[in-house]
């Protein structure tokens, strides 16, 4: 939708941020293209691409902490630019804007400007929605979860999902809605082939908390996260979470002493599988203690992810041992894994994945790391 745009530096004078309006009212009256996007949107008589056509607006209005605060006016800007129009189609536009922002006083300034019949019957009911319930889908080593919000409009059901990273901190990761109730994405969720999923229903008060604070900490994310859907779908993720209750409980990161560490390493080393690992116990823990406090991930569900992460960059650079141990640390992993995930019951697929991230890594961890001791030999 909106992009950012530099304005000129010299020939104007004024307050900026009406100078931008200015521009922005220009724009949009030369842009036809969204224009035809209103009126298809308006034609299909469901509310799913008028909202999202209204949440891409928004966000791309979204003032970015990292770059210029002067070149775009503000949502509430846009909505009284269109209202200003005499096309019916931007009113219509921006009435649903104002039903996904959080200023009442905005809805009732709309409200008292455009005309009966602007709004289609159908798109009405999008004043008053409905949350309907709320559910959860993780997967087996826990890289992720699936927040589902089932909103009713009317007639017409909504299903707004957010995709939350735990390897992220808990960020909000990617967002998107269907036009679907809970039950069809359910259906279509276990109809996708992926085994070990755990499922559950979730209070529409906490699935607000789990959202409310996985964007707090996508928008605090460097590089932002992006795909063909976010963050066009965050500010719709945030009128949902308005709409729920409040009150809920959010994600709580877990914390895993190192001394569980030690327990869990110990009973491995006990173990038929763990044959060999008594002389390297101490990188072992580390490994997996360091892991465990930059993911928050179970040191017993090591995922491909987790672990790319770990010999990607994280153990190199973190872990203090003596060369050979530190050399030998991907020899361990393997074993370690497949009994972990054997005493969790974790998928073999997902097993499978997470060797084959063990052997894809391991040239390159072991070269850093020889490199990395090189350097602090020479210093």
């Amino acid at each position: 939708m909106a992009k950012r745009k530099s304005s000129p530096r010299h020939g104007h004078s004024g307050d900026p941020r009406k100078r931008a309006e200015e521009q922005a009212r220009a724009q949009a009256e030369a842009a036809p293209a969204l224009e035809e996007e209103v009126a298809s949107a308006l034609e299909s008589g469901h509310p799913i691409d008028i909202v999202m056509l209204a949440s891409a607006l928004i966000a791309g209005l979204d003032a970015d902490p990292q770059g210029p605060t002067e070149e775009l006016p503000s949502p509430d800007g846009f909505v009284r630019m269109f209202l200003e129009s005499r096309d019916a189609r931007l009113h219509a536009l921006a009435w649903t804007v104002s039903r996904l922002l959080p200023d009442t006083g905005l809805r009732g300034e709309v409200d008292g400007v455009i005309a009966p019949g602007t709004v289609p019957d159908w798109l009405v009911p999008l004043d008053s929605p409905e949350i309907v319930e709320a559910w959860q889908t993780t997967d087996p080593l826990r890289d992720s979860t699936d927040v589902v919000v089932a909103v009713r409009v009317g007639d017409a059901d909504l299903s707004v999902i957010a995709l939350i990273d735990f390897n992220a901190d808990g960020a909000v990761k990617d967002g998107f809605v269907v036009p679907a109730p809970l039950a069809a994405v359910q259906e279509a969720l276990s109809a996708s082939g992926e085994t070990g999923m755990e499922a559950w229903a979730l209070e529409p008060a906490d699935a607000a908390a789990w959202l409310t604070e996985g964007m707090r900490i996508g928008r605090a994310t460097e590089p932002p996260f992006e795909s063909d859907s976010w963050p066009q779908a965050r500010p719709l993720l945030e009128w949902v979470s308005r709409l729920c209750p409040a009150g809920g409980s959010a994600w709580s990161r877990p914390v895993w002493r190192r001394e569980d560490v030690e327990a869990l390493v110990a009973e491995f080393a006990a173990s038929p599988t763990g044959v060999g690992v008594a002389d390297a116990r101490d990188v072992l823990v580390d490994a997996l203690s360091t892991l465990a406090e930059e993911t928050a991930g179970d040191p017993q569900l090591l995922s491909a992810v987790r672990l790319e992460i770990g010999l990607g960059y994280l153990w190199s650079t973190r872990l203090h041992h003596d060369l050979d141990q530190l050399l030998g640390l991907p020899g361990l992993l393997g074993p370690y894994v497949r009994w972990a995930h054997a005493r969790r019951g974790v998928p073999a697929d997902d097993t499978d994945e997470a060797l084959a991230a063990i052997a894809h890594h391991r040239a390159a961890y072991v070269r850093d790391v020889a490199e990395i001791n090189a350097d602090d030999g020479d210093g």
